[in-house]
């Protein structure tokens, strides 16, 4: 069953401008992903489809343009992506250089409380719905042995997918997944690897993402098809 949850990804932004955004971004319907540099941000949005993406310029280690072009790219899940950049006001025009307009949208980030609000409302509302609810069977390899369960997505794209998970699986783990699709239709199968763990605003455990690496037969196109349905 699709569902309208959108997912967010906050990258560098400072604990202070965090606050500013919270309001709006902490509202239930909303799935938000915070890391504090770049480089950790790229195993998240090259695996898992982000509805709006939310950047402090400039950034490092990728620089911002390496960010964009991995963003932007045919294989990138978040390549439709809403994307908002808060730079510096002496570096928003060097920001807006470097970026497509279409989809994207630079503002200083002594931008008042009510105009960042706005603009990130706006990008919320205009944003990709990419989430897509569906039932999964996991076998997830562990150092002790195999350990299986029945839960359901948040969040599935082309590169990979967002999990509900009763306990902590290690990031690098290799599993096998069953989705079920519809039932007019043949489950999914196929292999991925723990990407990232997804927390709460307390730090509990909310799921766990997972990167694609293979499917089995016409698993892939039958995931596509499924998708551009939704």
């Amino acid at each position: 069953m699709a569902t309208a949850t959108q997912s967010v990804l906050v990258v560098g932004v400072s604990d202070a401008l965090f606050a500013r955004l919270e309001p709006l971004l902490q509202r239930a319907s909303f799935n938000v992903d915070r890391v504090h540099h770049a480089r950790n941000a790229v195993p998240l949005f090259t695996s898992i489809g982000f509805g709006v993406l939310l950047f402090a310029y400039p950034t490092e280690q990728p620089s911002f343009r390496e960010l964009m072009e991995m963003i932007r790219s045919d294989a990138s899940p978040c390549r439709t992506a809403a994307v908002l950049i808060l730079a510096p006001s002496e570096q928003v025009e060097k920001a807006r250089q470097l970026t497509n307009p279409a989809r994207t949208k630079v503002m200083p980030i002594d931008a008042s409380d009510a105009e960042l609000h706005a603009e990130l409302a706006a990008l919320l509302r205009s944003a990709p719905r990419l989430s897509a609810r569906v039932v999964i069977r996991l076998e997830v390899e562990l150092a002790d042995g195999r350990t299986e369960i029945l839960t359901q997505t948040e969040n599935v794209s082309m590169g990979g997918m967002l999990v509900r998970a009763p306990r902590s699986y290690p990031v690098g783990a290799n599993l096998r997944f069953q989705l079920y699709l519809s039932p007019a239709s043949p489950s999914v199968w196929g292999t991925g690897v723990v990407a990232r763990h997804a927390l709460d605003e307390h730090g509990r455990l909310i799921g766990v993402g997972v990167s694609f690496q293979d499917f089995t037969g016409d698993g892939e196109t039958q995931l596509r098809e499924y998708l551009g349905r939704q």
